[in-house]
């Protein structure tokens, strides 16, 4: 992109289209769209991609949900049914049960800033808000981003020490070999358990699907939606243009798409909704294997609550800048400050807010 030289087609992020798509760097896919067949495609997974001129700026790969895994051997010896959670009070009062340090830790999450920007918004939209206002400026000082501050101090304690700095794929290991109860996870993590997990243990009755809870602000949880769309560049050579769109037909026949899917088979979800009907689709051993795992992800599509990397509310995705914040680590030097140094939660939001008005904002405008 730097060099001007850019590719005929790429995979990008939903927060990247938006930002191409105002710099004029990618054009519409509608007929590719179109040649699929616009009805057999999950409504969930086009929403994101359709702007309010009608057009549709990129097409999903395959697509997935966040979810909260926790340990059912755990919860089952410590007397919890994680079930019954509504609340982050409901979750904070159980965490203790489900914390035998240094045995296993009641929760692992990801510190390094990306990561940390997925909880941000998750919890944050979870508390009923949102990192924005409608105008696209941080809303950092509000009581949902404010309460979410004050609901990460509260589970640093059922952390594992140098929890900070610690990778997603850390969280997966540590959840996997028994070292933590809970953690955030996508379909994928079924290859982390088989590589790390006792043979008896490998199945979806150990490694549950638990509900995400609500703050005092929120009426329902919010999750991370997964739909990192193909995306058709403008100043690539039409002739290339037109080759890339043939190859993403042909990708998207069913006997090369379905090979595809099956290459992650819980991970990567078909953007078809016929073959969520089809018992050849249903029946790969895997998605037998973590069935529950798949129901979670379809529920939070048909719930509408599977929102991408912070949209808190749909009209976010608008926002010129969601990509350059998201790229930023602000939010996460904002948690790290409040969860690991103490800082006074407004006192932090305000430093990030004028963070991202002067050093993003403010040169994009």
């Amino acid at each position: 992109m730097a060099a001007k030289s850019p590719p005929a087609a790429s995979h990008t992020q939903t927060y990247v289209v938006t930002s191409f798509r105002a710099k004029g760097l990618i054009e519409p896919v509608d007929d590719l769209v179109k040649a699929l067949g616009e009805d057999r495609i999950f409504p969930s997974v086009l929403r994101w991609l359709k702007y309010p001129d009608g057009k549709y700026w990129g097409l999903t790969h395959a697509w997935g949900a966040d979810n909260l895994g926790g340990r059912g051997d755990i919860a089952q010896a410590a007397g919890v049914n994680p079930q019954g959670w509504k609340t982050w009070d409901d979750w904070l009062r159980d965490l203790p049960k489900l914390n035998k340090a240094p045995q296993y830790y009641g929760l692992s999450m990801a510190g390094i800033p990306f990561f940390v920007n997925e909880d941000v918004y998750m919890f944050t939209g979870s508390n009923g808000g949102s990192i924005f206002d409608d105008k696209g400026y941080p809303a950092l000082d509000s009581p949902a981003v404010q309460g979410m501050l004050e609901f990460w101090k509260k589970l640093k304690p059922f952390m594992p020490p140098g929890w900070a700095s610690h990778d997603y794929l850390e969280t997966l290991s540590a959840w996997a070999n028994g070292k933590a109860t809970q953690t955030y996870m996508w379909g994928r993590t079924a290859g982390y358990i088989d590589q790390y997990a006792p043979p008896d243990k490998r199945n979806a009755d150990i490694f549950q699907m638990w509900p995400k809870t609500i703050g005092p602000h929120g009426k329902q949880p919010l999750t991370q939606f997964d739909n990192e769309p193909w995306v058709i560049y403008a100043d690539a050579p039409a002739d290339e243009k037109a080759a890339a769109k043939e190859f993403l037909k042909f990708l998207f026949k069913k006997e090369n798409y379905r090979r595809y899917c099956e290459s992650v088979p819980v991970h990567l979800l078909s953007i078809f909704k016929e073959d969520f009907k089809d018992p050849s689709y249903l029946n790969h051993p895997e998605r037998k294997r973590w069935k529950p795992w798949l129901d979670a992800q379809v529920k939070w599509v048909e719930m509408g609550r599977a929102h991408p990397l912070l949209v808190c509310n749909p009209q976010d995705m608008l926002i010129p800048w969601i990509g350059d914040v998201a790229a930023a680590p602000i939010l996460a030097d904002m948690v790290m400050a409040v969860v690991e140094r103490g800082k006074d939660p407004k006192g932090a939001a305000k430093e990030a807010s004028d963070k991202i008005s002067r050093d993003i904002i403010g040169k994009a405008t």
